[in-house]
């Protein structure tokens, strides 16, 4: 879980971002496309706390390179923590959890930032195999990865 909800059904007012700490709330009047981020409020402190120990004990299950820091009780700085879960996302070994309201909009620009940081692309993936449809050879199809011009 990367997330914990603000409010529930109608009271739904945003989430804790378990990995930044930090609160996230969504301008009701722009439906949804303005958002804010700042302090978690006192009262869901020790709650997000909490989830975020879990959330780095579920990591470091995973990953060799995060555990040696747990286990050495060294500070979990926000850069290991998010290539720790995108490794273990993409090893099939974790599924990153969000939450919002798709119809209020609440959600969607975390989700889709989930889904660039913690998702394999193409080039992140082995060859397709297939067979060549005349000699019915074995072919490796690579993913075209598009040219990134500069700007």
């Amino acid at each position: 879980m990367l997330q914990l909800p603000v409010g529930m059904g109608e009271d739904f007012r945003g989430v804790i971002d378990l990995i930044r700490m930090q609160q996230i709330s969504w301008d009701e009047s722009s439906l949804g496309i303005l958002f804010t981020s700042g302090p978690i409020p006192a009262d869901l402190a020790d709650q997000a706390a909490d989830y975020r120990e879990r959330l780095i004990e579920a990591a470091a299950e995973q990953d060799d390179t995060l555990m040696e820091a747990y286990v050495a009780e060294a500070p979990i700085e926000e850069p290991q923590l998010l290539a720790a879960i995108r490794r273990a996302t993409i090893q099939l070994k974790l599924v990153p959890v969000l939450c919002g309201a798709a119809l209020k909009n609440k959600g969607i620009q975390p989700l889709l930032e989930a889904v660039s940081q913690f998702l394999p692309s193409p080039a992140d993936m082995p060859p397709a195999r297939g067979m060549h449809p005349d000699t019915r050879d074995e072919i490796a199809c690579h993913p075209r990865i598009p040219i990134r011009w500069p700007h």
